[in-house]
């Protein structure tokens, strides 16, 4: 009788340090998921941040660009007025 309780008594300790070092491993697993989760929110602020600068860059090269084609169309405009007479001085 006194065996049969002792056998039972380690079986309850062995199940509960069993499901404690699940728990334990859940518990660890939870706090790796979290932090990975952590890590995906930041990135995904990183990417909208970079994305925001991507497009910000983007809109400064078109205009740099179309100031470009405006002073290359200025130059050949003076260019072909030149070829053709130039400009009249008026001095006063």
């Amino acid at each position: 009788m006194l065996t049969q309780r002792s056998n039972i008594r380690y079986e309850e300790i062995y199940l509960r340090a069993k499901r404690l070092k699940e728990l334990v491993i859940d518990k660890t697993t939870q706090d790796q998921v979290n932090k990975l989760e952590l890590r995906v929110r930041e990135l995904e602020q990183e990417v909208t941040r970079q994305n925001s600068v991507i497009a910000d860059m983007a809109e400064e090269t078109k205009e740099a660009i179309r100031q470009l084609r405006f002073t290359i169309e200025l130059r050949l405009t003076f260019i072909k007025h030149k070829r053709h007479g130039g400009y009249t001085v008026i001095v006063s």
